[in-house]
């Protein structure tokens, strides 16, 4: 679950068909494998990470039904990591379906 609060804007690097990835400074030290993170509204899981990027699936579907199919390298998505329940809830709570 997320709030709806961007944290960072990310930078796609790559575009595969079924991976994405996308440059980040702020959030990279805590994304890890299997962390869930929101592209641009949309719940993806990362499966690397390097010094500068993540790397998240993403299946053909997905890109169909969502903006993420619209993406080109070099552009900028928007970045946040889901709720922890024992933190503070800011902003509004947005289930993606």
């Amino acid at each position: 679950m997320f709030t709806g609060i961007i944290e960072e804007i990310g930078i796609v690097e790559a575009i595969n068909s079924n991976t994405l990835t996308i440059a980040s400074s702020k959030l990279l030290n805590t994304i890890a494998l299997g962390s869930s993170i929101s592209v641009d509204g949309v719940c993806l899981t990362a499966i690397s990470t390097n010094e500068s990027a993540f790397v998240v699936d993403v299946v053909p579907e997905t890109l169909r039904r969502t903006n993420l199919g619209l993406l080109e390298i070099g552009g900028s998505v928007n970045l946040e990591r889901p709720v922890l329940v024992s933190g503070r809830l800011d902003g509004h709570i947005v289930q993606n379906i």
